[in-house]
C-alpha cells in the first residue's frame, strides 16, 4: 500500500474504531432509546469536533472534499433534490407527537456528531485513499457496503431483531451508493453530510419506525434514476467510473 494511502486509511480506521466505541458504551449505558440520545448527544459532538479540527491540522479537510467548492455545477446536480426526496420520504409516516423538545435537540445533536464521522471516515478518508488503488466501480460499492454493515451494530445499541436490523443494512446500502455518486460527481462532502444528518433527524422525529420495505423501494428507484442521469449529464461521474486507478 502507498504512503498516501497509508496517511489516509490509518486516521479512517482510527476514528471509526472511536466511534464504534463510543456508540457502543452509549449503547450499554442507555436504558432507553430516548436515553440513549441524551446520553450521546455531547459526547459524539465532541468526537466530531475533535474529528474536524484533526482533519483541519493536517490538511485532509481539503484533501476530502470537506472544505472546497463543489467540482460539479449545482444544477447539473439538480440542486441536490433526490437527496432532500429520499430524507424527507419518511415525513409520510405522520410526526411523533410524544417528543419533548430536549429529545428532539438531542435527536439532532447526536445525528449531527454522528453522521459528521461516517462521512469523513467512509466517503471522505475510505474513499479517497481506496480511488488511488481499486477499481472504482469496486470502491462504491465497497465503501457503501462497509458502510451498511456497520449497522450491524444497532443490534446491540438499541436491541434491533436480526430481520429488522437486516433490511436497515439493506436501506444504508441504497443510501450509502446514492451518497457515493453524489460524492464521485461533485466532490461535495458538505452535501452528503447534511442530507445525511436530515435523513437521521426526520425519520427519528416520525412515526417511520424501523425501515419498512417501502422505503427501501423508493430509495432504490431515486438512486437508479439520479445514477442515470449523473451518467449522461455530470462528466465527473463517467470520468470517475471509467477511469482506471493509477
Amino acid at each position: 500500500m502507498k504512503t498516501y494511502q497509508r496517511k489516509l486509511m490509518f486516521p479512517a480506521l482510527l476514528w471509526l474504531g472511536l466511534y464504534l466505541l463510543l456508540s457502543t458504551v452509549m449503547g450499554n449505558i442507555a436504558q432507553t432509546d430516548q436515553q440513549l440520545y441524551l446520553f450521546s448527544a455531547w459526547p459524539q459532538l465532541v468526537l466530531a469536533l475533535l474529528c474536524l479540527f484533526y482533519l483541519y491540522r493536517t490538511g485532509l479537510s481539503v484533501q476530502i472534499g470537506l472544505t472546497i467548492p463543489a467540482i460539479e455545477k449545482t444544477t447539473t446536480m439538480l440542486y441536490y433534490l433526490p437527496l432532500l426526496l429520499v430524507s424527507c420520504f419518511s415525513l409520510l409516516y405522520g410526526l411523533r407527537t410524544n417528543l419533548s423538545s430536549l429529545t428532539i435537540m438531542a435527536f439532532l445533536g447526536m445525528y449531527s456528531g454522528v453522521v459528521f464521522l461516517e462521512e469523513v471516515i467512509f466517503r471522505g478518508l475510505m474513499f479517497d485513499a481506496l480511488s488511488r488503488k481499486w477499481n472504482h466501480i469496486i470502491v462504491i460499492f465497497f465503501i457503501s457496503f462497509t458502510f451498511a454493515v456497520g449497522h450491524i451494530i444497532s443490534i446491540v445499541v438499541v436491541e434491533m431483531s436480526v430481520f429488522e436490523n437486516f433490511l436497515q443494512i439493506v436501506n444504508a446500502f441504497v443510501v450509502g451508493i446514492l451518497f457515493m455518486i453524489v460524492m464521485v460527481s461533485s466532490r461535495n462532502l458538505k452535501a452528503c453530510i447534511f442530507a445525511h444528518i436530515l435523513y437521521n433527524f426526520l425519520a427519528s422525529i416520525s412515526n417511520v419506525g424501523n425501515t419498512p420495505i417501502e422505503i427501501i423501494v423508493f430509495n432504490t428507484v431515486i438512486t437508479l434514476l439520479y445514477a442515470f442521469y449523473l451518467w449522461v449529464n455530470a462528466a465527473h461521474f463517467k470520468e470517475y467510473v471509467t477511469t482506471k486507478p493509477s
